[in-house]
Order: C-alpha cells, then structure tokens, then sequence
C-alpha cells in the first residue's frame, strides 16, 4: 500500500532530444533531454499538512527521490521494444546475449518494454520469466530484470511497429524511462551483436560490446 500511495504523489514527464545516427540506420525518432517533474513546494507544503502523522514518510520519501533524481548515477542501458508477434525465441536470443554481457558488465541494464496487453503477450512473459529463472538463472544477472507493458513508451519513442533495439543513458536511480537519454535506435529484428556492430561505427566505445559478443 504505501508502494502505491507513493507512486501517486510522484509524475515524471516524458520529452526526447533528437541524435544523430549512421547513415544506414533508419529512420530515428525526435527527443528531448530527460525532465523530471517535481512538485511545486508551496503545493507539498499543504498536502503534507493535510497528511495524518503515520503517513508523512511519503513526503519524506518523495523529497528523498527528488534529490537523488538532481545526481543521477547515468549507466549504459538497452531497450528492446516488442510485441505477441515478435517470435519468442528472438526475445530469448537477445536475453542470452544481455545475460553474456552483464557477467562482464554488471551495471549494463537490460529494459523490455512490450507494445500492448493480449493473451499472448502475457504468456511470452510467462515464459520469459521461467527462461530468466530456470536457465539463466546461474549467472544472477537478472536479478532486478525490468520488463514493462507501455504503448505510451513506444509512442514517446515514435515506434510503430515491434521489434526495436534502442541504446540509452539512464538514470540507474530511476526505473522511468523519462529520466533516460536514447542515443541510438535500430528498427527491426536484428541480433544484438549486429546491433552493436551498427552503432559502433558511430561511436568506437561501443565496439566492446559487439566483440565481447562475438567472442566464443
């Protein structure tokens, strides 16, 4: 209960400042710098007047958010946009290379974001779960794995059809893709070593991604 009562006090805004990308790459979305959203003092004030004494640890709580979202700890993520159509094995390749990353790579995030709710998406993230606990279980890399139902996600990132691979900067204190600043995306169903291997034409660092993947 006070998980939820302090989501409801809390609004971030979701805006994207437009990269640059290779030539080949297709078709990239605008966006705008990350903006986080916070509460005016004056409006916090009075709501935490009105608040019974054994409930002011959600101002508290919030105040203690907004200063840690002014430091942000920034650490490379990925972004995998999909849906029920996307096949489930293609899904599961990419958590394989993710987990082969994230031994190397620890504080390297990993986001699923999926385009609706249907019968069938819900049970490729049934699955998608037992394959993470059941055979990748070993390495602990996805111990706060992130996977999310969002349509406004990909309308924010201007994608209109599954599948996508994004790269970003995120706020590692923050789970909301707002506080995240994409620097690549790739439509389409493409592995995640050639994704790398795209980007990193553009961006040399990020060609140890690509080769650690490729190593046997």
């Amino acid at each position: 209960m006070k998980k939820i009562c302090f989501i409801l006090i809390i609004s971030f805004l979701y805006s994207f400042d437009a990269q640059a990308i290779i030539n080949d790459i297709p078709a990239i979305a605008k966006y705008n710098k990350p903006n986080t959203y916070q509460i005016p003092d004056h409006v916090l004030n009075m709501y935490e007047k009105q608040l019974p004494a054994k409930d002011r640890w959600l101002v508290d709580s919030y105040k203690k958010e907004v200063e840690l979202l002014k430091n942000p700890i920034l650490v490379d993520t990925i972004f995998h946009f999909v849906s029920a159509s996307v096949p489930l094995a293609n899904i599961s390749n990419t958590l394989t290379s993710v987990n082969k990353l994230k031994s190397k790579y620890p504080d390297l995030e990993y986001r699923n974001i999926y385009e609706g709710i249907s019968g069938d998406s819900i049970d490729q993230i049934k699955e998608l779960n037992r394959y993470m606990n059941e055979d990748l279980n070993d390495s602990g890399s996805f111990e706060h794995f992130y996977m999310k139902i969002d349509f406004n996600v990909f309308r924010k990132f201007n994608i209109t059809k599954a599948p996508a691979l994004a790269f970003a900067q995120c706020n590692k204190r923050s789970i909301y893709p707002s506080d995240c600043e994409i620097k690549y995306l790739v439509r389409g169903d493409i592995k995640l070593d050639y994704f790398f291997s795209l980007i990193g034409e553009d961006n040399s660092s990020l060609k140890e991604y690509y080769f650690e993947l490729i190593e046997n």
